[in-house]
């Protein structure tokens, strides 16, 4: 009785607001075609209601946990150039107290970062490189035992969860995400930062499901560092000319599974050469850094440190 006590008072409540709202001709339209009014505007209360929980469902459950380290307001992106090798114990120490996420082959390098962004597809050559991830992983479950790994570009496919069900037990696959990636369209900087602008505005970013890529993984990472509101992303390993951590002499690290040698040479796709491709990773971090967030890089030997500032975590 008391829900339908409400329900007449709501019914009769939204009636009164909306005759004094509305001039004189048209509270006679509105009288007569109350009910479906009343339907319509209760279905789009509904849908905000399920709209909200789905967002709340959607959200990183895990930014309460790394709620201690948000207090430094800063995210460190761990990416796969040379320069990585660059970072002492103590930078280490303090990538621990910020937000850190990592890129690439990073299972080889000792420090467990705080989120894991996994690039998969089905191609022969990325399902072997997630088999041995899976192995690398299985070998240091107690590390990575607090870490959220998103396995981009998987989420609906079978075989790619097969592996990942077949190869992992459940206390590690609960960290696991499988995430769909929605592309910026390319061509130009003014088209990242049109595009940038809407996600910004729409928040699409706050959703743990959905990774924005453009170029690269490492403009990816940049973006879902956004979710956590730094002040300011520190860009470690970002070099924009070589990758997986390595010199040339070092072909576990700094090769492609299937003995490819782009990351030998500014062939790799997410260089600074707008030869193969624009907008340049330098264009979309600028355009980060200029008008979302201040982005830092952590060496001088970095394309980017033309750029941008050069982090120093000793003065921190």
């Amino acid at each position: 009785m008391a829900a339908v006590r409400f329900g007449d008072n709501l019914y009769k409540n939204l009636k009164n607001i909306i005759a004094n709202l509305i001039s004189f001709p048209l509270k006679e339209l509105i009288r007569k075609h109350f009910p479906l009014l009343f339907v319509v505007v209760f279905l789009c209360v509904k849908l905000l209601v399920i709209l909200k929980l789905l967002r709340v469902s959607n959200r990183f459950y895990y930014k309460d946990l790394l709620r201690f380290k948000e207090k430094k307001q800063e995210v460190v992106i761990l990416g796969s150039g040379q320069t990585i090798n660059e970072l002492t114990e103590s930078d280490y120490a303090a990538i621990s107290e910020r937000v850190s996420i990592a890129l690439g082959r990073w299972i080889y390098k000792d420090f467990v970062p705080d989120i894991y962004i996994l690039e998969a597809n089905e191609s022969e050559k990325m399902i072997i490189w997630l088999k041995d991830f899976c192995n690398l992983l299985l070998k240091r479950m107690s590390d990575y035992k607090n870490t959220i790994i998103i396995i981009d570009g998987a989420k609906g496919s079978k075989k790619i969860r097969n592996i990942v069900d077949e190869m992992l037990p459940v206390s590690i696959r609960k960290n696991i995400r499988f995430s769909i990636t929605l592309k910026s369209p390319s061509g130009s900087t003014e088209v990242f930062s049109t595009f940038l602008r809407i996600i910004l505005k729409s928040r699409i970013y706050r959703f743990y499901n959905v990774l924005l890529h453009c170029r690269s993984s490492t403009v990816m990472a940049t973006l879902l560092g956004l979710y956590f509101r730094p002040n300011k992303i520190i860009l470690a390993g970002v070099d924009g000319y070589a990758g997986y951590f390595a010199s040339s002499d070092n072909a576990r690290f700094h090769g492609d599974y299937g003995g490819l040698d782009k990351n030998y040479n500014y062939s790799l796709h997410s260089t600074a050469n707008p030869e193969f491709g624009l907008p340049t990773v330098t264009d979309c971090i600028r355009v980060i850094s200029e008008d979302v967030v201040p982005c830092e890089v952590t060496s001088e030997h970095t394309v980017l440190s033309k750029y941008l500032l050069i982090c120093s975590f000793d003065q921190k």
